[in-house]
């Protein structure tokens, strides 16, 4: 194994398909035994993949501060 954790990072954009994206990370986690971690920038329009990830289990956070707050060093 090359790395221990995925940590993935998404701006939205008028082509971004945020819910698709993060379907795409959970199918990963399912089938991985690896930490992810989802930094989806933007709250408000975050709403539908903050509920994928939470219903998965996954770690998600919508600001570059929340992340790092959660990080302890």
């Amino acid at each position: 194994d090359f790395f221990d954790s995925l940590f993935v990072i998404l701006t939205p954009q008028s082509m971004s398909e945020m819910e698709k994206t993060a379907e795409a990370i959970v199918h990963f986690k399912k089938n991985s035994d690896k930490d992810v971690v989802a930094l989806f920038l933007g709250a408000k329009s975050m709403k539908n993949s903050n509920k994928i990830f939470e219903k998965a289990g996954i770690h998600h956070f919508n600001t570059l501060e929340e992340a790092r707050d959660s990080v302890s060093c």
